[in-house]
């Protein structure tokens, strides 16, 4: 068996952030694809494959779930979220 990826929610990638000692600044989601296609939506919904055999293309219903769902919130179906954070300075007493 091969590595593939990691999945996690929102609140488990805030959690681990936190549990490490680092202060978040913001959450990003990155997707910038083109808006046939989304890694995300391919992977996990096979149905929304385009039958072209273009890597991560969605067919016309894929690509109308993905303009629904960017527009409600950009954290539907990212790629990926990038958290933006920092470790917090050291004070002497």
């Amino acid at each position: 068996m091969k590595f593939y990826e990691y999945r996690n929610t929102r609140a488990e990638l805030i959690s681990f952030v936190r549990q490490v000692g680092f202060h978040l600044d913001t959450l990003l989601p990155k997707d910038d694809l083109a808006s046939n296609r989304s890694i995300s939506l391919w992977s996990d919904f096979p149905a929304l494959q385009s039958s072209s055999q273009v890597l991560f293309e969605l067919n016309p219903l894929g690509c109308l779930i993905k303009s629904l769902t960017h527009t409600l919130s950009p954290f539907f179906s990212p790629a990926l979220i990038v958290a933006v954070c920092h470790k917090p300075k050291l004070t002497t007493a």
